[in-house]
C-alpha cells in the first residue's frame, strides 16, 4: 500500500503545481537578451601623427578600445517591446613622442545595427589626461544608456552594438594600410 501511494501522490501533485505556476502568469516578463556588442575592426585602433609624418617619432596619440561592457533590462516590468541598454567602452591611450600636451580628446562612437545595417548612432568624445611621468593610461568612459525600442518578434539578441572610433578618412585608410601587414 505504501507503495502504491508513493506512486499516486506526485501524480496528484503535479496539477497543484502547474496551477501555482500559472495562477498570475500575466506577470512574468522574460528578459529579452541584450544586443550583441562588437569592436568594428577597423575603426577599433587610433593613430594621429604629427604633420604628414608616419613614423613612430611623428606619433602625437595611439588609442585601442580593449572591450566593451554593459547590461540590459526591460525598461518596465510588463515591457517586452523596449530595452534599457547601459554600456561603457574600456580604451588604452598613449601619448606619442610628437605630442606637446598632456591630454588628449579621443572621438569614439556607438552603432546600433540590425542585418548589417545602421539604425542608429551616437558619438562621443573622451578626454584623455596622462599624468606626468606616465604615457599611457586605461580609461572607462562613462555609462551611456539608450533605449532600444524591438521589432515585433525580436529580442535584443537581433541587434549589434558596434563600437569604434570616430576616424578621418586618413586615419581609416593608415589603419586599413597596416591590417594587411
Amino acid at each position: 500500500m505504501n507503495r502504491r501511494l508513493a506512486l499516486v501522490l506526485p501524480a496528484l501533485a503535479l496539477p497543484v503545481l502547474l496551477s501555482a505556476c500559472s495562477n498570475d502568469s500575466s506577470r512574468i516578463v522574460l528578459r529579452p537578451p541584450c544586443p550583441n556588442p562588437a569592436i568594428l575592426a577597423e575603426a577599433g585602433d587610433l593613430s594621429r601623427f604629427r604633420d604628414a609624418g608616419r613614423d613612430l617619432t611623428d606619433l602625437t596619440l595611439s588609442a585601442r578600445i580593449q572591450a566593451i561592457g554593459g547590461s540590459c533590462r526591460p525598461t518596465s516590468e510588463r515591457s517586452r517591446d523596449q530595452l534599457d541598454t547601459r554600456f561603457s567602452v574600456a580604451i588604452t591611450a598613449m601619448r606619442g613622442p610628437a605630442s606637446p600636451a598632456r591630454t588628449a580628446d579621443i572621438p569614439w562612437f556607438v552603432a546600433l545595427m540590425e542585418g548589417g545595417e545602421v539604425i542608429a548612432k551616437q558619438s562621443f568624445t573622451l578626454r584623455v589626461n596622462f599624468p606626468a611621468n606616465q604615457d599611457q593610461v586605461s580609461v572607462t568612459t562613462p555609462e551611456s544608456t539608450t533605449i532600444l525600442n524591438l521589432a515585433p518578434g525580436k529580442t535584443g539578441a537581433a541587434y549589434q552594438l558596434m563600437v569604434g572610433f570616430q576616424l578621418s578618412p586618413e586615419e581609416l585608410a593608415y589603419n586599413r594600410s597596416i591590417a594587411g601587414k
